[in-house]
């Protein structure tokens, strides 16, 4: 599913990122790759604060949708 269906508080495995190159590298410079743990900490407007190995990172919606993940 979208990471942008997720819930607050949950943790997801990144399954799949879009097959754009920049995103992918773009989010993969931020530390989501596939096979990556992310937990939602926050959710406004569909904007979303993640938590990245430790580090929280805030991304927009447009980004939120290109990342497919599975419950951890």
């Amino acid at each position: 599913m979208p990471l942008i269906y997720g819930d607050t508080g949950k943790r997801y495995i990144v399954q799949k990122i879009s097959k754009n190159t920049q995103i992918r590298q773009h989010l993969s410079d931020l530390g989501i790759r596939e096979g990556s743990d992310v937990k939602i900490i926050t959710i406004l407007s569909g904007n979303m604060i993640l938590d990245i190995m430790g580090a929280r990172i805030a991304l927009g919606k447009d980004l939120v949708r290109q990342i497919m993940v599975r419950e951890a």
